[in-house]
């Protein structure tokens, strides 16, 4: 499912990228500098934008469910406590949970409808779930199924461990997240630098006067490389951001987008 998914955005994005690749060619060929930069952007827009919020909205969809596996396990406990089975109570937690949990979690009942016993439900229902934590959570409520026991006791238990596992999960998640912003600030700090430098430093193309701090250097020659430079910086820039704050490099690419849209304002009010 997952790889249709990603054949039909790869094969959404094919055509007009090859469109935008040839614009950006015949740019490149008819020497038209300016137009070369603004389709360089498109292609790198056309082609990361699909794949990267599939990426990002994927990721999102995993934190959601992990982190709802947490509350239907406590949630769970509490039912039993009340006295309801343990697979009463998870017929009706699945239902209160957010939908990204619920489309993975709700086919328990889906199974159980159908014939199959409780336990190959949760069975089967464990190996769909997309993160290590939640298929863990289904799994124990399998064992305690089976083996029964102390079922509050150890669903406690083991909430209170998944609980620790997220708190030192979010403290790695804001500590990654200082060091992309520091990536991010070091990116805009270049834009005020390249900003000082054409503004102050280089001459127009058609003055002949160079002044106290002006140098020898045509601001129609050094502009174009400036921004094609500008705009792989802030492409390569998303992409670091994306792989530190969430450890994957696709997941970048919508800081990509972001920062590559920026760069083409930044460059069209030079």
């Amino acid at each position: 499912m997952k790889g249709n998914r990603r054949l039909l955005i790869l094969s959404t994005t094919s055509i007009p990228l090859a469109i935008t690749i040839s614009y950006a060619i015949i740019a490149r060929v008819t020497l038209f500098s300016t137009a070369f930069d603004y389709v360089l952007s498109l292609v790198l827009i056309e082609s990361s934008t699909p794949y990267g919020l599939f990426h990002w909205l994927n990721d999102r969809k995993r934190f959601i469910v992990e982190r709802e596996s947490l509350t239907f396990l406590a949630d769970v406990e509490s039912q039993v406590r009340s006295g309801r089975t343990v697979f009463e109570a998870i017929k009706a937690s699945i239902p209160r949970r957010k939908k990204a949990f619920r489309e993975i979690a709700g086919r328990y009942g889906l199974y159980t409808d159908l014939g199959m016993s409780p336990l190959e439900a949760l069975r089967e229902v464990s190996k769909l779930m997309p993160t290590q934590v939640s298929k863990e959570v289904f799994a124990i409520v399998e064992r305690l199924s089976m083996y029964g026991g102390d079922v509050p006791s150890v669903l406690s238990t083991v909430r209170q461990y998944i609980v620790d596992l997220f708190e030192l999960e979010d403290e790695r998640r804001s500590i990654a997240r200082n060091y992309g912003m520091v990536i991010l600030m070091s990116f805009f700090m270049l834009l005020v630098i390249v900003y000082m430098l054409v503004k102050y430093l280089l001459i127009p193309s058609n003055s002949a006067s160079t002044g106290l701090f002006s140098v020898h250097v045509s601001l129609a020659t050094v502009m174009p490389l400036l921004s094609q430079f500008l705009i792989v910086e802030a492409f390569v820039s998303g992409l670091l951001i994306g792989k530190i704050i969430t450890g994957k490099t696709l997941n970048g690419l919508v800081y990509s987008v972001m920062l590559i849209v920026v760069t083409v304002a930044f460059i069209s009010i030079l």
